[in-house]
């Protein structure tokens, strides 16, 4: 979902980010991200979305999300 093909992937690229940044409630929900890799396909997106500054934008809430419960 993260690279789809449809028109609207960019809409709901935004929407799982959004999902991802709104669910990071607890340590228990760090370790799921990391089991499944989402960690690894987000870091790639944001590698490959230079120029979607929104796109990063999101992705870097979720960051911040984690680092709220880690800390």
């Amino acid at each position: 979902m993260l690279y789809g093909s449809s028109d609207d992937w960019k809409k709901e690229c935004g929407w799982v980010i959004r999902l991802l940044s709104d669910g990071m409630m607890s340590t228990e929900d760090w370790k799921v991200l990391q089991r499944r890799h989402a960690w690894k396909l987000l870091s790639s997106l944001v590698q490959s979305s230079f120029r979607d500054q929104a796109l990063r934008r999101a992705v870097l809430e979720v960051c911040d999300a984690i680092t709220l419960i880690i800390s």
